[in-house]
Parts: C-alpha cells; sequence; structure tokens
C-alpha cells in the first residue's frame, strides 16, 4: 500500500510538472485629455504627462500635441491611478483620482496649465448655487487643497460664500499660484469639489460651481455643468415608461414623466439652463427596470452639421455628476477635440452605469443613438424666448 501510494504521489507531481497554467488576459483601458494655457485658453503641446499607479510606479508618459491633446493606451484596469503635468516655465500640476474601466476610454477634465513666469497678486472668483432651484447658496464652507480632483493633503485655505454665492481667494491665501481643488459643504446638501485656477497678476471670475440638495437614497440625480461656451446645452433623458414598452423623452420641452394616473412624477428635468455654466439637473424619482440614456445636445451649435462642423460643445469643459442618495457615483467630463453637437453619455440599467462616451452629430444617425430610435432629436421645437 506504501509504495501504491508513493507512485501515485511522483506520477501526479510528473503530471503538474508538465502542466502549463495560462492566465486569462489583463483587462486593460484607455486614458485621454488635453491641456490649455490658463492664460490664453490655447491648446499647449509639448506638456510631459506621466501617469502613475495607486503605489507610485510610473506605468506611461506621452507629451502633448499641437492642440494640446494626450492619451495613453493598454492601461490595466484599476483605481487610483495619478497623472502629473510637468512643463518649463509652466508650474507642475498633479491630477489625482482617476480610475480605469476595462474596454473604455477615461477622459479627464482640461487641464488650465499656469505660466510660472508671470508675477503679482492673482484672483479667483464664483458663484455656488443650488443644483435644484438654481439659488445662490449663502454660506457654505469652501476648502483648498493642492493638485486637481484631490482632498488629500494639507488643508491650504477655507473660505465661504458670501450673501449672493460668491466666494473668492487668491495667490497671497494659497501661497502660489496653479490649479487647486475646491471643496465645497453645507447642511443638507452633498458635498462636492471642483478646480479653481489661480493666475499671478490675473483675475478669473467665473469659475462657478453648484451643489446638490441630499436626495433619497432610492433617486437618482444627474447634473451637468459647463463653461462660458456654448451659452445653451441642453440635457436629454430617455427611459422606460410604465408599459415596460414605450420609452419617454424629457428635456427642456418636456420636462417630466409621470405614469398615468401618477400623482407625481418618475422623472424631471428640474433645472433647464440657457445662459452658460449651468448647471441643468435631471432626476429620476421612481428608478424601472429597463435602460436609461442620457444625452448632451448642444442648442446653440444645433444647425452644426458633418459638412458645416462644431467643436464647441467638445471644448465646453461640460462634466456630468451622477448621484444616488448622497452618494457620488460617476463623473464624466466631455471628450475634447472632437466635432459634434451632441454628446451620447452613458447608460443605466438596474444599478449599471456604463460610459457611452460617444460624439455626433444629430443628423448621423449611425451613431450614439438611443436604442435605435433615430427620431429623439427630430424636430425638436424652438425654445419660447423668456
Amino acid at each position: 500500500m506504501k509504495k501504491t501510494a508513493l507512485f501515485l504521489i511522483l506520477a501526479l507531481l510528473i503530471t503538474f510538472s508538465s502542466c502549463t497554467i495560462t492566465l486569462g488576459p489583463t483587462a486593460k483601458g484607455n486614458l485621454s485629455g488635453s491641456v490649455n494655457d490658463a492664460s490664453t485658453g490655447a491648446g499647449l503641446s509639448g506638456v510631459m504627462v506621466s501617469l502613475y499607479n495607486s503605489t507610485g510606479s510610473l506605468k506611461g508618459s506621452t507629451t502633448t500635441s499641437i492642440s494640446g491633446a494626450f492619451s495613453l493606451t493598454s492601461i490595466t484596469e484599476g483605481t487610483g491611478y495619478y497623472a502629473v503635468y510637468s512643463k518649463s516655465n509652466y508650474y507642475q500640476a498633479t491630477y489625482r483620482g482617476i480610475a480605469i474601466t476595462a474596454n473604455e476610454t477615461t477622459y479627464l477634465e482640461t487641464l488650465l496649465q499656469v505660466n510660472s513666469t508671470l508675477s503679482g497678486t492673482g484672483y479667483a472668483s464664483g458663484t455656488i448655487i443650488d443644483a435644484f432651484n438654481g439659488n445662490p447658496i449663502v454660506g457654505a464652507t469652501v476648502d483648498f487643497f493642492a493638485g486637481v480632483n484631490t482632498t488629500s493633503g494639507s488643508l491650504l485655505h477655507y473660505t465661504s460664500t458670501n450673501n449672493v454665492g460668491l466666494f473668492s481667494v487668491n495667490t497671497i491665501d494659497l501661497a502660489s499660484a496653479g490649479n487647486f481643488t475646491a471643496r465645497i459643504s453645507k447642511s443638507g446638501y452633498t458635498t462636492t469639489t471642483f478646480t479653481v485656477t489661480l493666475v499671478a497678476g490675473a483675475t478669473i471670475a467665473n469659475q462657478n460651481a453648484s451643489l446638490t440638495p441630499n436626495i433619497d437614497t432610492s433617486e437618482y440625480r444627474i447634473i451637468l455643468d459647463w463653461g462660458l461656451t456654448p451659452y445653451d446645452l441642453d440635457s436629454h433623458l430617455t427611459g422606460p415608461t410604465e408599459d415596460g414598452i414605450n420609452r419617454f423623452h424629457t428635456y427642456y420641452s418636456n420636462k417630466s414623466y409621470t405614469p398615468t394616473g401618477g400623482l407625481t412624477a418618475d422623472v424631471a428635468l428640474d433645472r433647464d439652463d440657457r445662459d452658460s455654466y449651468g448647471p441643468e439637473t435631471t432626476t429620476i424619482y421612481n428608478k424601472r427596470s429597463g435602460e436609461y440614456r442620457f444625452y448632451i445636445h448642444d442648442y446653440t451649435n444645433k444647425n452644426a452639421s458633418s459638412s458645416s462642423t462644431s467643436t464647441a460643445l467638445s471644448n465646453s469643459g461640460a462634466r456630468v455628476r451622477v448621484y444616488k442618495g448622497s452618494s457620488l457615483i460617476a463623473t464624466y467630463n466631455v471628450p475634447t477635440g472632437y466635432g459634434g453637437n451632441c454628446w451620447d453619455v452613458f447608460k443605466l440599467s438596474g444599478t449599471s452605469l456604463t460610459a457611452v462616451n460617444t460624439m455626433s452629430y444629430i443628423s448621423d444617425y449611425a451613431i450614439g443613438r438611443d436604442l435605435g430610435r433615430e427620431d429623439i432629436f427630430a424636430n425638436l421645437p424652438e425654445k419660447k424666448k423668456e
């Protein structure tokens, strides 16, 4: 019996030693972004962008093109990545909290890199408003940290919004020009962050942001913010109706969907903004089974097409935040450097959010359409003058 057992063990060892164990391929994703000069707004070429993982290991580097664009490919899926932007005569900037998703491209917000040779005191200001009703938020706390998309490290300075929701900060307060993360908080609202840029010897106003009032844990809120131009971007949401067959479409001319006999809306466009910056706010109060799709339409350039191009939406600095209850569950930055007046942002099914991030013209029906329906942007009514 002992010899038999020994022979079996030897046979197994020989078998396993001759086997080759093949692991599945590592999930990969891509990263894309752009860099502009903070003083001129023009694309900044020759910026070295280095990507590191959460342990500080360099995972890739590249330099920006003549238009300021950059991309890195085949990055292992994961969270905690950060990018360092470097160029002679400019302040180094660090962008933290980058997540890479398999088979997707993560788009970063456009970095405004600050010239380090300039002198004098720099000033920044902006207004914090309620994302639901557009009213200024008085007495919100604004904390400042070094870098982009971070609240780690030392608190550099704090202030609060005044009686019209305005905050201001300068290079003396923060001991330098450059890029900073502002964290906004107030009781009854969900804390959020945004980027504030300071340039020595210059004043940059309208660095605005919005806070959402706290919502129920079962509700979803979608908030769109953008820059000065184009002045009118529109939120469009489609999703399942009560019969599970048809689909609703909420937008500026059809601001809510209420099921037959219902007392309250399932979905509502809570705020429609027409004069730059946003926010535009949509809330899913009663989420049904089925797929929801969210789009941004550049109404200002609604007549643009593949034969009469526009990059205004792509260069708008548009950002979409998605909240579930008091948790920020996703942030989407508009893909930069693309033509198109329609940004197909994401789809939501169950609790699964999937980025689409497709830019197209609304007449190019083959791209980014809602479940094959080619008519959701057809014959949109003109807006009434306010």
